[in-house]
């Protein structure tokens, strides 16, 4: 009979040797596992296979499984391979809390239980060309803050699926009747650049700073609810969205005056219109 040792080595992917005493360190582990589970019978050596298959690479093995959360893992890699009793306890335990993870949102308690029924379906059950979610976590981070992020992105992804309805698109706004001539010139002339240079500048933001946008604008969350999803004050929020915004209407308009040679009363009807268009483009940019 192989050790978990010999188990581990044929199925690690990873490029750093383990240590000498790998045997005791996976005996540890498996014994914290079962330990939590008494209920769950997944063979030792599985388990083992499966924390080999995903120990991150580059960092040494016994770092590595130091950090491990390894009744976490037990009980996810009991869900992947479709223990009744493991899913049952996922469910009773972690999805159960839905209501409480997404509580900030303020979501009707029909949309909820879709978040639940979604969420249940995609990292326990898969689908025909695809494995459940479950699968991908790694054990290294708590299940359950893991289970709160795919819970609360499954619930902005519904959300902005139901808004794209209602949503306005850039090009129609562009092409507006505005009454004044010269802004309607412009809209014509000058929309290309616009979003070309929209499109710029909001590349040269940090991922951070695009995320602010995406949930602030495309999600609709309020400076409350991004203060309680970034563990911030509502203040500090409203300071990083408005600061995002004003950075991009500069960035912008700076942009424009360098390529474009305008008047200044062009100029100054443009600087309006970037400012005006915002929202929409980032809408259209980031959706």
């Amino acid at each position: 009979m192989r050790t978990l040792a010999a188990v581990f080595q044929s199925h690690y992917r990873g490029h750093c040797a383990p240590p000498k005493t790998l045997e005791p360190i996976l005996q540890q582990l498996v014994g914290e596992a079962r330990s939590a589970w008494p209920e769950l019978t997944l063979e030792p050596a599985r388990f083992v296979e499966h924390i080999a298959a995903r120990l991150p690479e580059g960092r040494p093995v016994e770092e590595a499984l130091s950090r491990l959360r390894a009744p976490d893992l037990f009980l996810a890699c009991s869900c992947l391979v479709g223990d009744r009793r493991a899913i049952e306890l996922f469910e009773h335990r972690l999805l159960s809390q839905l209501p409480l993870h997404l509580a900030h949102l303020r979501l009707p308690p029909a949309t909820v239980q879709e978040v639940h029924q979604q969420l249940s379906e995609r990292l326990l059950l898969g689908g025909p060309e695809r494995a459940p979610k479950i699968g991908d976590y790694s054990g290294q981070g708590a299940l359950g803050a893991w289970v709160r992020v795919a819970a609360v992105r499954t619930a902005l992804n519904l959300r902005r699926g139901l808004k794209r309805e209602v949503q306005r698109d850039s090009d129609s706004s562009w092409k507006d009747h505005s009454p004044d001539p010269e802004l309607r010139l412009i809209k014509a002339r000058y929309q290309g650049d616009f979003q070309k240079a929209f499109q710029e500048v909001l590349q040269s933001l940090s991922q951070k700073e695009r995320n602010l946008l995406r949930l602030h604008f495309l999600d609709g969350l309020n400076v409350d609810q991004l203060g309680t999803l970034l563990h911030v004050h509502r203040a500090t929020a409203a300071r990083w969205v408005q600061a995002c915004r004003m950075k991009l209407i500069a960035d912008i308009q700076a942009l424009l005056r360098d390529r474009l040679r305008l008047t200044a009363s062009e100029y100054g009807s443009l600087a309006g219109l970037v400012q005006s268009q915002l929202e929409v483009s980032i809408h259209r940019f980031l959706k």
